[in-house]
């Protein structure tokens, strides 16, 4: 396995409840636009890397199946709290997903392809994808600003996060995080 892979789905570790508290969930938008590309309602949507369910959870009633895959263990145990009918999630990584071949309508990312090993992510993704089905990554950024001091504090944030990064040898080593623009 890619050292990415492994280093990766441990980088959350411990943060699953404030992760699942702070992050926004996915909104409906991108499942009302993928599902008319699609033509229909989709039978089964993969979510590769689908964390703490707030990706998954936005599919429910808009799929007849809802397949999270999750490698860390935090992460997958909050997703489960928020099984329904319909929406399941399953260890696994997106380059291993356990599905059947041509089996799935659609596989989405959702705020999570940056952290997969991009190769090996989209032979699998092209593996289990019906004919015609759809692949699509979905991201956010920070919402609107709505004072020059937050902008600024956050910019702040961003630069120290930035610097060590690049500086910290523990941190440096311990994930893999790849360019959203690439």
């Amino acid at each position: 396995m890619d050292d990415s892979v492994s280093k990766n789905s441990g980088r959350f570790t411990g943060f699953a409840g404030l992760y699942d508290q702070a992050r926004p969930a996915m909104p409906l938008y991108p499942v009302e636009i993928i599902s008319r590309y699609l033509g229909r309602k989709p039978e089964i949507v993969v979510d590769p890397g689908c964390g703490t369910g707030l990706s998954s959870s936005v599919w429910r009633n808009h799929c007849e199946e809802l397949v999270g895959i999750e490698p860390s263990e935090d992460m997958l145990a909050v997703a489960r709290q928020k099984e329904r009918t319909g929406v399941s999630s399953r260890k696994g990584f997106s380059s291993s997903t356990g599905m059947p071949d041509e089996s799935v309508d659609v596989v989405v990312c959702s705020q999570s392809f940056h952290w997969m090993e991009p190769q090996s992510s989209l032979r699998e993704i092209n593996r289990v994808l019906k004919p015609g089905g759809i692949f699509s990554t979905v991201d956010c950024d920070w919402p609107p600003v709505s004072d020059w001091r937050v902008e600024k504090a956050c910019t702040d944030l961003f630069e120290k996060r930035a610097y060590i990064g690049k500086t910290d040898n523990v941190v440096i080593t311990s994930f893999i995080r790849r360019n959203k623009a690439e």
